[in-house]
């Protein structure tokens, strides 16, 4: 099986981009068939201009189009490897980790996603409130001896609390192209773009694998360290994260809740009475919680989002 190493990147942070790339270059004599793909999803000046990886062997693309989900496509409609690894530009591959995924997909054809741990590198310790809040930036901590396997979406909530986020994460090829195909017919769920902050695509990903025959697996035998910048920590970030995760759960659950026969966050489900108490409550709360300032943003964008949709409803 060949395989592809796809890093999409905006921008980046010079020092840990290196890193990142030197993580993959480092593994690449342990599979037989692998290729770099750097897609430059605008980066202000290029990356080609800038130089950087002039001494890899990556293929550099430029996406004109904004957003992670349009340089993820172009990393899909690029690739010419049969597995295809999503690796972020600040994410430093653990030892093995392409030859540990190259493995799994090569003794199971039923695997159509698999992620691993990801675990934080911070440049100062977080305040104790964070740690609440570190799954909104992809960060995973399963033991080496973990592995989850799903074949259908769970029984019970949270569905999707295991799911593979971006970083890090595998799948074949055919899957991802006829994923490409499915959002051009139904609901394209967008990452990243500019100030918008959203994951609602890696969860899009995962529920697409599972409704069409798939196994979706996590495991511990694949970990990475996500390079974590100061900025991140910050309550102005953490509430645009909130609202966007708020907006493509909202997103999400339009696209597949029709699909699955039944809710896929509970959560939405509120009244607008219960949002705007839970609203209320928060910001009382929050005028002396950072914790409870970003919840506070939590409800109140859901409760923009409900009582717009009751106003379309009219």
């Amino acid at each position: 099986m060949r395989l592809t190493v796809a890093m999409c990147t905006y921008n980046p942070d010079r020092e840990v981009m290196l890193a990142a790339i030197e993580a993959i270059v480092a593994q690449i004599t342990e599979v037989p068939s692998v290729e770099i793909v750097v897609i430059d999803n605008n980066s202000d000046p290029s990356l080609a201009e800038r130089g950087y990886l002039s001494d890899y062997p990556v293929r550099l693309i430029r996406e004109s189009r904004p957003g992670l989900t349009a340089a993820r496509e172009a990393a899909i409609d690029n690739a010419q490897g049969d597995v295809i690894v999503f690796v972020d530009d600040d994410n430093i591959l653990g030892r093995h980790y392409l030859r540990t995924a190259l493995e799994a997909f090569a003794s199971d054809p039923t695997l159509g996603l698999l992620g691993g741990s990801i675990v934080p590198k911070y440049s100062a310790p977080p305040p104790k409130w964070f740690r609440e809040f570190e799954p909104w930036l992809a960060v995973r901590h399963y033991p080496s001896g973990f592995c989850l396997e799903l074949t259908a979406l769970p029984a019970n909530p949270p569905y999707t609390k295991h799911f593979p986020v971006g970083a890090g994460f595998a799948t074949r090829r055919e899957v991802a192209v006829a994923y490409t195909c499915d959002c051009t017919e139904t609901k394209r769920i967008e990452g990243r773009k500019g100030q918008e902050l959203s994951s609602g695509e890696d969860l899009d990903y995962g529920f697409f694998v599972l409704n069409n025959g798939y196994k979706l697996v996590v495991t511990g035998a694949l970990s990475l360290t996500h390079v974590i910048a100061p900025g991140r920590l910050r309550v102005d970030y953490l509430k645009r994260l909130a609202s966007g995760s708020v907006r493509s759960a909202w997103a999400l659950e339009e696209k597949w809740s029709p699909r699955f026969g039944r809710p896929i966050y509970p959560m939405l489900s509120m009244s607008l009475v219960e949002t705007v108490a839970r609203a209320t409550v928060t910001a009382m709360l929050g005028l002396g919680s950072r914790r409870y300032r970003i919840k506070h943003h939590v409800y109140t964008t859901l409760t923009r989002l409900r009582i717009a949709a009751m106003i379309d409803s009219n």
